[in-house]
């Protein structure tokens, strides 16, 4: 008889990677690389961005993002805060994305740059609260968020600096 043990979860097999794999590489994206322990640091910031502004285990977070490396942290990073993945593919309509960020009850939305003016389009049908909208998405650069508020079209410009940015 063995001794029963769960199975590791994927935020754990990947912080274990981070710990003993640091310097291999993780993703590769075009001609840039990073390592097991970059790729980690990036995903656990916008995790801890995520725990910030008050998600908590279970609530989902929308992506509506182009491949790449920014779509891998926003992915990874709230599945490592405890919180559920609800990505929507772009080829449906605008009414589809907000059908289906409002039928899983989403709090947040983020999208990548080039996609946030699909993004306040789809936020004119929600019915939900603030969504956010993340820009800059690059870690080399300023971080920032947009919140465009479901029920009117102006937008509140909230700076997260390094110590508490999403990304």
């Amino acid at each position: 008889m063995g001794f029963a043990t769960q199975p590791p979860l994927l935020p754990e097999i990947f912080a274990l990677h981070a710990k003993w794999r640091s310097v291999d590489a993780a993703v590769c994206v075009d001609n840039s690389i990073w390592t097991w322990a970059e790729f980690m640091a990036d995903c656990h910031q916008f995790g801890h961005g995520l725990r910030a502004i008050g998600l908590t285990e279970g609530d989902r977070v929308g992506i509506l993002m182009s491949n790449g490396y920014p779509m891998l942290q926003v992915i990874f990073g709230a599945i490592a805060a405890g919180c559920v993945v609800v990505p929507v593919n772009l080829s449906v309509s605008d009414a589809a994305a907000g059908a289906m960020f409002e039928d899983a009850q989403t709090k947040v939305i983020v999208a990548s740059e080039d996609l946030q003016c699909r993004l306040i389009d789809i936020c004119a049908l929600l019915q939900a609260s603030p969504v956010l909208i993340a820009r800059g998405l690059n870690p080399d650069c300023a971080r920032s968020l947009m919140c465009v508020s479901s029920n009117q079209w102006s937008n509140r410009l909230l700076c997260w600096r390094l110590v508490v940015s999403l990304i």
